[in-house]
């Protein structure tokens, strides 16, 4: 067996010679689990990094046959415990999330499973030429979405608000978020000052936006589903896709088209719309198709009207994620999210035009895309580009 002494020089041998308190602490926290004794471990390597204060190390045994995902969510900063908490639901659930190994609450530490190395938008951008394979990825997402929000509807509706695990979507929290629209990207961003009329223009139309987004059917929303926060996990080629999800801790009782949005529009890749809606009606058909809904106990709206719900929900979606990236880069400094910019304001100008309720928007949204589109912060190049 190593000694902790050998176990903690191993994990000193740490990516960067720069003070690190927390890396420190971490690597004297690794070094006496019981988990890790009688192997050989390689230096914590860098795993990602998110639009959170929370960072990832990826800790690897000597002969690679086993690794973890040791997340560093600092007190004060990141509450862990919503992750532990919804890791722990899903996993009783059969969902694919990450199993925790080991934690310490009082550090802000976990060892969780290891995904991988290849995100959904990864293992998408490598097959995109291949419509057939492109599909199967998609498709396969939906169907977990569809799956989990199903599987839950019981637990979300009673068992988990009573818990206190899971809370409402409230008016107050859909409207706060697309306030980050006005106030970090079209105000602080881009310096610009809307007229009295406009400001009542743009109130009532998220008003609009909220409204439309409550009275669809409330179910589980993991509030970030998209390319970046699904792993395709190795299978074999000739199988379906098998996807991990990542990020879950914020999730919420909330519109039923939300996380279909959120990954059919994601602000890293762009589809056709035709492709879009094919996608979507998959999705619709899996939820019609349910015991659920044909028991009554979730009552799904018409086509039509759910088609609509979706676009409706993408604007509120993408006013949101517009603001968030302006909010990256001005407050932490993270500017790499701008070049998602144009995407998610296209969709928005996309909707606002379709739709003459939203019409008012257009007057909002247009000077922020020609002010985007001519500042080379949003044009470095990116990964969002998946409709040639």
């Amino acid at each position: 067996m190593q000694s902790d002494s050998q176990l903690t020089s191993q994990f000193n041998n740490s990516l960067s010679h720069q003070p690190d308190p927390r890396l420190e602490q971490m690597q004297a926290w690794l070094s006496q689990l019981p988990l890790l004794q009688d192997q050989a471990w390689l230096p914590l390597q860098v795993a990602s990094a998110d639009a959170s204060f929370r960072r990832y190390f990826r800790l690897i045994r000597a002969d690679h046959a086993q690794s973890f995902i040791v997340m560093d969510a600092p007190p004060g900063l990141e509450d862990m415990q919503p992750f532990v908490r919804w890791a722990q639901a899903l996993s009783a659930l059969d969902y694919q999330v990450p199993r925790i190994h080991a934690q310490d609450d009082h550090f802000g530490f976990l060892v969780l499973d290891d995904f991988g190395h290849t995100t959904f938008w990864q293992a998408v951008s490598q097959v995109q030429q291949d419509k057939d394979a492109v599909n199967r990825f998609y498709q396969q997402a939906l169907l977990d979405l569809a799956q989990i929000q199903l599987n839950s509807f019981e637990q979300a509706q009673q068992v988990w608000p009573q818990s206190g695990l899971i809370m409402p979507y409230s008016a107050k929290k859909l409207a706060e978020e697309m306030s980050l629209f006005s106030d970090w990207l079209a105000t602080k961003f881009c310096a610009q000052s809307w007229t009295a009329s406009q400001q009542q223009a743009w109130s009532a139309v998220t008003e609009s936006l909220t409204n439309r987004a409550l009275a669809q059917p409330q179910v589980w929303v993991h509030r970030d589903y998209h390319s970046r926060n699904l792993m395709s996990l190795p299978t074999a080629a000739d199988t379906k896709p098998i996807l991990g999800v990542l990020d879950f801790q914020d999730a919420v009782l909330g519109p039923i088209t939300y996380d279909a949005v959120s990954l059919i529009r994601d602000c890293y890749i762009d589809w056709p719309m035709a492709q879009q809606q094919a996608w979507l009606q998959q999705y619709y058909q899996r939820l019609l198709a349910s015991e659920l809904v044909q028991g009554g106990q979730l009552g799904l709206p018409d086509w039509q009207t759910f088609r609509q719900d979706f676009d409706w929900m993408g604007v509120q979606r993408h006013l949101k994620a517009a603001g968030i990236f302006a909010r990256l880069y001005l407050r932490d400094g993270k500017e790499g999210y701008l070049t998602a910019l144009p995407l998610t304001l296209g969709y928005l100008l996309q909707q606002v035009q379709a739709y003459p309720e939203l019409a008012a928007l257009e007057e909002l949204v247009s000077p922020v895309m020609v002010y985007c589109e001519a500042s080379p912060l949003c044009s470095l190049p990116s990964a969002t580009g998946c409709n040639e």
